[in-house]
């Protein structure tokens, strides 16, 4: 996959409270940004969304039904900087969630929608291949 942008972390499986987050193509500023956004404001694809979800894997597309703008996330942050479409997923051990990832990529550089697997997420990631969902 074809990410210009990246964020993770260890998470708090009882919380959801991050650590030790680390980003790259994400400016250091927008980090309180994304503090306030997960946790004080109502948006799309939200960690404990996921933490919750059986795949624990989805796209801001698949969240707004296609309508990126929708979420303030993307209308704040992403489409300043340029840049489509994100991916969350949540990383479990044991069925607890233990650390989150985050990846965000040009809208040229679209990410497919994920497949279930029977063990996790299973990507489905095709750079420069989505037709009109970008």
């Amino acid at each position: 996959m074809a990410a210009d942008a990246a964020w993770w972390a260890g998470a708090d499986p009882a919380t959801l409270l991050f650590a030790n987050a680390q980003q790259v193509g994400l400016p250091a500023a927008s980090t309180g940004y994304f503090v306030d956004n997960e946790f004080l404001a109502d948006d799309f694809n939200k960690w404990a969304e996921l933490a919750a979800d059986p795949v624990g894997v989805r796209s801001l597309a698949q969240a707004t039904a296609g309508d990126l703008a929708r979420s303030a996330r993307y209308r704040d942050v992403f489409k300043p900087l340029g840049l489509g479409d994100e991916i969350r997923a949540v990383l479990r051990v044991q069925g607890s969630t233990w650390g989150l990832l985050c990846l965000t990529a040009r809208p040229a550089d679209c990410i497919r929608a994920p497949m279930p697997s029977p063990s996790a997420g299973l990507l489905l990631i095709s750079p420069r291949d989505c037709g009109s969902r970008c």
